[in-house]
């Protein structure tokens, strides 16, 4: 006899470990799925990031380290790929098959990892993050065989952990040293606090709170890695755009966030989608805006500049409040070019849309950038807008962060 949800729940709220997919609802297993292809997809993804930093190793026994952590790893992918084979999903064709794009992992894991140095940061910064994330599974889930597998993955991630806060602190000791982890933490910090997924206040599934398969919102977990992560780069005399609020007991992101990453630089741009002056990471978009990538969309500074030009430059901007950009989420209704003249038709989710200026001007930014442009005009039209208007590609990009 199939379960049902309220002796789903009642079993839940025993503290009856859920030992099977037979002991579960469909709603169960689908949320339970959605957090394991997260967890493997990281796991897995980490480990060419990894191995491409190792090689910048200073002597074969951190050589010997580092591979010892890429194994592990890819150990940790490999249980988490294994439950979801005993949940009937086809794992040869999850991680085969797929178009690269469509794996979920943090954003930070596509800006590659160069240097020995930039190696460390990720072990104390990412796989703090994840020593957060599979610990609170670990400790709160509900899932009885991915709570005693993640024994031994807890145990391991916190050596990751601890080799990147030991040689943070032997880098910290040499000039040189430092200046090049002061380089790695100015754009990796960013690019961890986003790691966390969606702000609670925008976060669309539920289910792994309701269903107890993890124990902390993402701004719970976020507040704890700030909590250590900040001290630690403190202690070794490194800067980090963050401070705690005493007041509100809450640590508080004191740079404009998110911001537009430069891949090449890997660097912050300026250009922000928050003014960053509210305190708390419940005032940030978060991942909402890094993790959905950029598109390659071919360098247009030598391209004559027409209506393709526009639209193509128009999709790097990504709307404040979802993952996708202004053309995908059907925002643009024209795009029209005279001499050095640019005008653009848009209209707004809805008429009491907070953002609208702020999609504006990044509007105006980006086009004045362009070769050949001299005015941006913009004119808002108030067409109806639903779902029916968001293209494919940006209704994906929002199941994948759990949106719609």
């Amino acid at each position: 006899m199939a379960v049902t949800e309220e002796a789903l729940l009642a079993r839940i709220a025993r503290g009856d470990l859920v030992e099977g997919p037979e002991y579960a609802t469909q709603p169960y297993i689908d949320a339970l799925k959605r957090t394991l292809i997260v967890s493997a997809d990281t796991e897995l993804i980490s480990a060419p990031s990894y191995l491409r930093a190792a090689r910048d190793a200073p002597s074969i026994n951190s050589y010997i380290s580092a591979t010892g952590i890429i194994q592990d790893e890819l150990g940790h992918a490999h249980i988490a790929y294994r439950m979801l084979r005993d949940l009937g999903v086809d794992t040869d064709a999850l991680v085969y098959e797929r178009d690269p794009k469509d794996f979920k992992h943090p954003y930070a894991f596509d800006v590659p990892l160069d240097s020995w140095t930039e190696l460390v940061v990720a072990n104390a910064f990412y796989d703090r993050a994840g020593f957060l994330l599979l610990g609170d599974i670990f400790r709160h889930t509900t899932y009885g065989p991915w709570k005693r597998a993640l024994a031994k993955v807890d145990r391991e991630e916190n050596f990751h952990l601890g080799h990147g806060e030991k040689w943070m602190r032997t880098l910290s000791q040499d000039p040189k040293g430092k200046t090049d982890l002061q380089h790695a933490v100015d754009w990796m910090f960013l690019l961890t606090i986003e790691w966390f997924g969606l702000p609670d206040a925008l976060k669309r599934h539920k289910e792994q709170i309701g269903y107890g398969l993890k124990g902390y919102t993402n701004d719970q977990l976020r507040q704890q890695w700030m909590s250590t992560a900040v001290p630690l780069c403190q202690e070794v005399g490194l800067t980090v755009p963050a401070r705690h609020d005493a007041e509100h007991n809450e640590w508080v992101i004191t740079c404009p966030f998110p911001a537009r990453f430069d891949e090449r630089q890997k660097s912050p741009g300026m250009t922000c989608w928050c003014d960053g002056s509210s305190a708390g990471p419940r005032t940030a978009s978060l991942s909402a805006r890094s993790s959905a990538g950029t598109r390659n969309w071919g360098d247009t500074s030598m391209r004559e500049l027409d209506a393709g030009v526009v639209r193509a430059a128009l999709y790097e901007i990504l709307d404040p409040e979802y993952p996708v950009s202004i053309v995908d989420l059907g925002l643009i209704r024209g795009v029209e070019v005279k001499g050095s003249t640019v005008r653009v038709r848009m209209t707004y989710t809805s008429m009491g849309c907070p953002c609208t200026e702020m999609i504006q001007d990044d509007i105006r930014e980006r086009l004045r950038a362009l070769p050949g442009v001299g005015r941006v005009e913009i004119e808002v039209v108030w067409e109806p807008w639903t779902r029916e208007h968001i293209s494919a590609e940006g209704l994906k990009q929002l199941r994948g962060v759990g949106v719609v």
